[in-house]
């Protein structure tokens, strides 16, 4: 069963206003609703914006079995950061069926990593990005070089930076800490995502009954855009099965 999707902007302020809502739909992907948002009239330039009102993104999603993509273009936000908005993303499980053989003995858990990743079809040396950056990563691939999960070359570079993982509810520690690494570097960053690297700003979190909420402010999405990234959330869940005891005899 696919994901359940719902999307909506608000105007925070003095009270909040509903200014325009997309679902619920069964979707894995939330691009499909949040895209026309972006570019909706009611919410780029609603009647009466005469105060100092700020939208807010609220994507929400409830799944059995696969969680939904979450993915920002470039453009997504750049049209984001063009009407000083910012966007929360929260999931929540629903269970197909009770709960008999689930662990209620296992306080639930979340971790949490921010990556920052950089990758080209190019032959770039990764050396020749952390001396660019002035940075050590935290993992690479040069182009035909055997992944650790990959029964072939890969077919590109990858130079990878990483914070966490953590346990944490949310994604705000780690990323303030990866912003307060990247963010001294943005014009060496987006020399390179501006030419021939993607750049992309990775959320992941595995959790078990609580899923971690990502809330990217007008302010972080400013940065992202400076930096020339995009965004991808993988929200992964995990159950712990007990069991069933044998029969007693």
């Amino acid at each position: 069963m696919r994901p359940e999707l719902t999307v909506s902007a608000v105007a925070d302020g003095n009270g909040s206003a509903m200014l325009a809502m997309a679902g619920p739909v069964r979707s894995n992907d939330f691009d499909a609703i949040l895209s026309p948002l972006l570019v909706d009239r009611r919410v780029t330039n609603p009647s009466g914006r005469g105060d100092k009102r700020t939208i807010r993104f609220n994507c929400t999603a409830t799944f059995v079995d696969t969680t939904p993509s979450f993915v920002l273009s470039r453009v997504s936000i750049g049209r984001l950061v063009s009407i000083g908005a910012s966007i929360r993303l929260q999931i929540a499980r629903l269970d197909a069926k009770p709960p008999k053989r689930l662990a209620t003995h296992r306080s639930p858990s979340t971790d949490v990593r921010v990556e920052f990743g950089l990758e080209t079809t190019t032959d770039e040396d990764p050396e020749n990005i952390s001396r660019a950056l002035g940075l050590v990563p935290t993992a690479t691939l040069r182009k035909g070089e055997l992944g650790a999960h990959a029964g072939r070359p890969s077919r590109s570079m990858r130079w990878k930076y990483v914070v966490g993982p953590r346990r944490d509810l949310d994604f705000g520690a780690c990323l303030e800490e990866m912003l307060s690494v990247i963010q001294p570097r943005t014009n060496e960053i987006a020399s390179l995502t501006t030419h021939r690297v993607e750049g992309i700003l990775s959320f992941v979190g595995y959790f078990s009954g609580i899923s971690p909420e990502l809330v990217l402010t007008a302010e972080h999405l400013d940065a992202i855009r400076r930096l020339g990234l995009e965004v991808d959330a993988d929200l992964m869940h995990s159950v712990l099965v007990v069991p069933e005891s044998a029969p007693s005899t």
